[in-house]
């Protein structure tokens, strides 16, 4: 438990698995409860910077920079989140293997994880599909917005990967539900607090615009301005039961300073 929660430390890094092994020099620390962590591990994977913030010999879990990839698409990219993630895993063994579970868009930041052999990918997934994994997000949107509500309705992605809200009749249509909560306000823009039940593609960035409320950065979906030149969509929490273990993990990552720049930050 106390190398899932983050609290054992070697040599200044977090370390989750049980089997790592120690060698003469090394300093060990046991993080007392309550206390924070240090931030997560900044390391490289093939000259490339990943972020790891949890993994042991069953899950990886990583903190996603904006603008990188999480899976090449048709354009056969080579440095994504997921051919990062791929150089980290070999570096015990060229045999290894990150399983993607769930993605998050480009433009998008924050925590993604990652099964090490196909029956974790599936258990995480399923965990996913039965809307038992918790996903929290916190976006900046334009405009002044006030209290909490739920958001649920149809999308449709068309063939050139454009998202809109659709009839629950119309063939190939999903529902999305999204939660949100609006937690404090600058002049002109709103800090909110989003959970999400299901990951439709794009699902936050189209409900929030269809709330009048469009993302701030998200030009696509009818955003009138990008003063800190990314989308302000952060995946801020990631709440799962392992699975071997059946254990509760929770994740989480820091909001990008640069939103304390727009809307002072509050988080619950």
């Amino acid at each position: 438990r106390m190398l899932q929660a983050g609290r054992v430390i070697v040599d200044g890094e977090i370390v989750h698995s049980a089997k790592y092994n120690l060698t003469i020099g090394q300093t060990l620390e046991v993080v007392s409860r309550g206390r924070a962590p240090p931030p997560p591990t900044k390391t490289t994977a093939g000259g490339r910077k990943i972020d790891v913030v949890y993994e042991d010999d069953d899950i990886l879990v990583l903190d996603k920079p904006a603008g990188l990839l999480t899976v090449a698409t048709d354009k056969m990219e080579s440095d994504t989140l997921h051919s990062r993630a791929q150089s980290h895993v070999r570096r015990g063994t060229k045999r290894a293997w990150a399983h993607i579970v769930h993605r998050l868009d480009r433009k998008t930041s924050g925590l993604l994880v990652f099964g090490r052999y196909e029956e974790a990918k599936i258990n995480l997934q399923t965990q996913f599909a039965e809307r038992s994994a918790e996903r929290i997000y916190h976006a900046i949107v334009e405009g002044r917005l006030e209290g909490e509500g739920t958001e649920r309705c149809h999308l449709f992605e068309d063939q050139n990967h454009r998202v809109f809200k659709s009839k629950p009749e119309k063939e190939g249509s999903r529902e999305a539900i999204t939660h949100w909560k609006a937690l404090s306000h600058s002049s002109k823009y709103t800090l909110v607090q989003v959970r999400i039940e299901t990951g439709r593609r794009h699902q936050i960035r189209v409900q929030m615009s269809e709330l009048g409320h469009p993302i701030l950065g998200d030009k696509e979906h009818g955003s009138s301005g990008n003063p800190i030149n990314r989308l302000c969509l952060h995946a801020s929490r990631l709440k799962f039961k392992h699975p071997k273990t059946g254990e509760e993990v929770q994740c989480q990552s820091a909001i990008p300073s640069s939103f304390n720049r727009l809307v002072p930050i509050s988080i619950e």
